[in-house]
């Protein structure tokens, strides 16, 4: 029922706005040869803060065009997790589907919230300051460009991995309005509207509007025992999403661009699913849970009599929330002056309200269930001058950057009887609170160079110093609910830092180029504000990162080959370890984030595009990967078969014992977590020419990821075996242009792989999958 409204508002929506076209004739195409490409075309990027051939840049930056983001079918931004080597970006898993986990190059993050992604996440300016949220819905883009290696000068803070950055279309002269229909299996039915409105000769809007639903790839078995009744739906971890996004362009003069572009996301879903999978000496077995092997992936620990036998049934008693309301504006204004420079000003402002109930320990047992309450207020203002004459010998940018932020986290933790025997005088469970507020400013100063030192020898250097304040307030506390919080506690904390590049390129040819660079990078530092108590509060250090880059652009046989290759070796220091260890003085597990490893990273990356029959394209990518740990030295806990780290306290009333775990061969060795040693991508389209009947266009794409682990301590529940992925896709497109239609299908073998195995408390494991083969139709339309 719920879909066949959806379709009802998808047709009432593109109604609407085709009347607003008015008459509007069909967008012409041309016939004949020029439908179908012959050459690689030109790719244009703003890696370095201006528009510049991705041939020209001494960055590695992958850019996916709006052409290459259809094929892909994507609802969000993990569908480009192996769009680029050494790079995956998938969902957290546990608690938001909306939240991003990006690892590049051996380095990220999994956190939530609370804590600052190394890899930064922007969206026609704006930058994402935490993971909430940065899984941003894919419609009416552009392109999308994935910079990786520390972007520190340009971009600052949080990019000692990378940058992602989203560019969606901007309003144009003309009247146009497109749509998509989107329907597949698991209930999927998506739709897309976009108007572009001329108003005047100088003002033009742009409106898009997205809507995503499914009825998601788990089956929750669980009723209740006593009623029988079940807790919601059968089918749980569906999707169900609203976006818009409108954008107003005014030029009122050849040297005057005014833009103001605003969106709204509201989700109203169920939590992930998720398969429960706990570790062999967890406290779950002294509940009548036994350490078996499970019937899903034969791991120890995961299976318990009567559960689910695939890794998409789940028998657990709620189907949680999964909850966004996010709302963000982009002021960006650019001025060409007559003295030789541009004025460009951004000013961004962001605000998110996020609810999650989820059921942690995934059981049908009444143990662990946090009901969180998140919010963020962010804003930041960017002014920057830029040269902008392209023929100078030297050309230059510089600028100031602003950002204030305010964050603040109520989770409450629902201990259930069938966890603890504890119970409350007034209530059939103990709660645990965890209640932080974190107030934010950061502001900076940073410029760039490049000089033309000889013909076509290009020197770059630039530096930027950043000042950031942090202060934070918790009321941590497990306590009754007539004392429902700790005491307080408050802290400040403040960090400066500066950070430079130099990299030198040189334009052997017109085809040709090669560079090389020095950049670095850093990550804010903060305290854990998602502790379990106050002990915990104690600040972290800014994240650091040092690399050294090599690399070569070309391009042969007349525009029909290019080819482009990376080599790197990156130094991370003070890595921000977010993780569990024995409780000082007590029992239990307590959660923290310290300044505990430093890693070293190096690797090679590839790429090659190639048209050797007009029609025809063929695409390939491979990364190689090195990454380990220099210095660990942490107390961490844990105990797995053949893998057992105690991480215990001399005695009562000790700090936790400190072990190094970079040293190979002791049984608290780790390897740094989502860092696989290959990754490869190789794609194949062919354009058949059908005259004046169309194109028809046949697209398959192989990926293939080697082993790695999910989990910091590299828990067996989490470690995911080298796997392959195919997709294919059939597109036929009317000769005008005006119509598309599509068949595609995803994981096509339905190769089952983990994204991540989410520890709770020390205490037990939930698995979270990929999806599973999926497939379906899509419509599309365009008028102008």
């Amino acid at each position: 029922m719920r879909n066949k409204l959806n379709l009802l508002g998808s047709v009432a929506m593109a109604a609407s706005l085709a009347c607003i076209a008015g008459a509007a004739s069909a967008q012409e195409r041309p016939a004949g040869d020029d439908r179908i490409a012959s050459t690689i075309g030109e790719v244009v990027v703003t890696a370095e803060r201006r528009a510049v051939s991705v041939q020209d840049v001494p960055v590695s930056v992958t850019a996916i065009s709006a052409e290459q983001i259809a094929k892909t079918f994507a609802h969000n931004l993990a569908d480009f997790s192996r769009a680029a080597p050494n790079f995956t970006i998938e969902g957290v898993g546990s608690t938001s589907r909306s939240s991003a986990v990006v690892y590049s190059r051996g380095i990220g993050f999994a956190s939530i919230d609370g804590v600052e992604p190394p890899i930064a996440v922007s969206v026609d300016g704006l930058f994402y300051a935490v993971n909430t949220g940065a899984l941003h819905n894919v419609f009416d883009v552009k392109q999308i460009e994935i910079l990786q290696g520390p972007q520190g000068t340009l971009f600052g803070r949080n990019s000692t991995g990378g940058v992602i950055q989203i560019v969606t279309n901007d309003p144009t002269p003309d009247y146009e309005v497109s749509g998509t229909i989107r329907v597949g299996n698991y209930g999927r039915f998506d739709s897309n509207v976009t108007a572009n409105l001329p108003i005047t000769d100088t003002l033009a809007a742009r409106i898009s509007l997205n809507t995503q639903n499914s009825d998601g790839f788990y089956r929750n078995l669980y009723t209740d025992p006593a009623s029988g009744a079940r807790p919601g739906d059968t089918h749980t971890g569906g999707d169900n999403t609203r976006a818009i996004r409108g954008k107003l362009r005014w030029t009122p003069s050849d040297d005057l661009t005014v833009q103001l572009t605003a969106w709204y996301t509201r989700q109203r879903q169920d939590s992930p699913g998720g398969q429960r999978g706990s570790g062999p000496t967890d406290l779950l077995y002294s509940r009548g849970l036994p350490n078996v092997n499970s019937t899903v992936t034969g791991r120890p620990g995961i299976g318990y009599p009567g559960g689910p036998t695939d890794p998409f049934t789940i028998n657990r008693d709620n189907n949680g929330l999964d909850n966004l309301d996010q709302k963000a504006a982009v002021l960006d204004i650019r001025y060409a002056t007559d003295y030789g420079f541009d004025v460009t000003s951004v000013t961004g402002v962001l605000k998110y309200k996020a609810q999650e109930l989820v059921d942690f320990d995934g059981s049908d047992l009444n143990m662990y269930t946090s009901d969180i309450h998140r919010g963020r207020r962010q804003f930041s203002q960017e002014l920057r001058l830029q040269s902008n004459d392209p023929e100078a010998k030297l050309r230059w940018q510089g600028g100031v950057f602003f950002f204030q932020t305010r964050w603040q986290n109520l989770q409450t933790n629902l201990l259930g009887p069938a966890l603890t025997s504890q119970t409350n005088a007034t209530s059939p469970v103990n709660r645990q609170n965890l209640a932080a507020a974190t107030y934010n400013r950061s502001t900076a100063a940073f410029g760039q160079a490049d000089y033309e030192v000889i013909p076509k020898l290009i020197l770059t250097a630039g530096a930027r110093y950043t000042f950031e304040k942090k202060r934070t307030t918790d009321w941590s506390g497990l306590a009754s609910l007539a004392k429902p919080y700790g005491t307080g506690f408050t802290g400040a904390e403040s960090w400066d830092d500066i950070t430079y590049r130099l990299a030198a390129r040189y334009e052997i040819n017109d085809d040709l180029m090669v560079y090389t660079s020095y950049s670095t990078g850093q990550k804010a530092g903060g305290f854990s504000n998602t502790a379990t108590s106050q002990s915990q509060m104690t600040p972290y250090s800014p994240e650091k990162a040092k690399s050294l880059e090599g690399g070569f652009r070309s391009e042969w046989l007349d525009h029909r080959v290019r080819v482009n290759g990376t080599v790197f070796t990156t130094k991370y220091s003070d890595l921000q370890v977010s993780a569990f260890r024995p409780v000082t003085g007590g029992s239990g597990q307590q959660a923290f984030v310290a300044n505990s490893a430093f890693e070293r990273a190096k690797g090679v990356e590839l790429q090659a595009t190639a048209l050797p029959i007009r029609g025809l394209e063929l695409s390939a990518s491979v990364g190689y990967l090195d990454a380990k740990y220099t210095s660990f030295v942490s107390a961490l806990s844990y105990n797995f078969p053949g893998h057992v780290c105690n991480g215990l306290t001399a005695g009562p009333g000790s700090p936790p014992i400190a072990q190094d775990h970079a040293v190979k061969g002791t049984p608290c060795y780790l390897v740094p977590p989502r860092s696989p040693k290959w990754t490869a991508k190789l794609q194949a389209s062919y354009d058949i020419d059908l005259g004046e009947h169309g194109v028809l266009t046949p697209h398959v794409v192989w990926a293939y990821q080697g082993a790695q682990f999910t989990n910091l301590t590299n828990a067996p529940q989490g470690f995911q075996g080298a796997y392959s992925i195919w997709d294919a896709d059939l597109t036929y497109n009317e000769p005008q242009g005006r119509w598309r239609v599509s068949l595609f299908a995803k994981n096509i073998t339905n190769k089952t792989h983990i994204i991540n195995a989410n520890p709770i408390a020390g205490l037990f494991n939930v698995n979270y999958y990929a999806d599973p083969k999926t497939y379906g139709a899509e419509l599309g339309v365009k008028f102008r």
